[in-house]
């Protein structure tokens, strides 16, 4: 007798992935990890990756090291935080934070004229918002330039 098919969640499928993720973690933490904000470091400003590592921080106080890397990566989302993690040899949490700190919270000037300029307008993205978002990197970069902010 074959043992019964399942389709067991794995870390390639759609939002399988996600209980794949979540396996292991007490139901108490997957809810923690729900109510925290993701971070999207698309567009990412310091101030918003100061306040998602400040609430994240928060929230996983307590738990244990890996429970917290884990419930950190569900919490990352775009493109440039994603690769930052898979080419990442992260194993602690003191690891995670200093490397959370020099990639989205400390920025070069160079790396915060190189953002700006890179920083795209999204679809459906209002001109106060989008002026609200080019002025905070500007101001990040503390790029004076009125041709950078207009």
């Amino acid at each position: 007798m074959q043992p019964p098919v399942t389709n067991a969640p794995t870390p390639a499928t759609g939002t399988a992935a996600t209980a794949y993720r979540f396996s292991g973690m007490p139901s108490h933490v997957k809810n923690a990890v729900r109510m925290i904000q993701p971070f999207y470091s698309e567009n990412s400003t310091v101030d918003k990756a100061r306040a998602f590592w400040d609430a994240f921080e928060r929230a996983t106080v307590g738990l244990d090291e890996s429970l917290r890397l884990s419930a950190f990566r569900e919490c990352l989302k775009g493109k440039p935080g994603e690769e930052w993690w898979m080419y990442s040899r992260i194993e602690d949490f003191e690891t995670l934070r200093v490397r959370f700190h020099n990639q989205f919270i400390c920025l070069t000037p160079l790396q915060m004229i190189e953002r700006l300029k890179n920083t795209k307008r999204s679809r459906g993205m209002s001109a106060e918002v989008w002026g609200d978002l080019i002025q905070g990197l500007c101001d990040e970069a503390q790029c004076f330039d009125p041709r950078m902010r207009y």
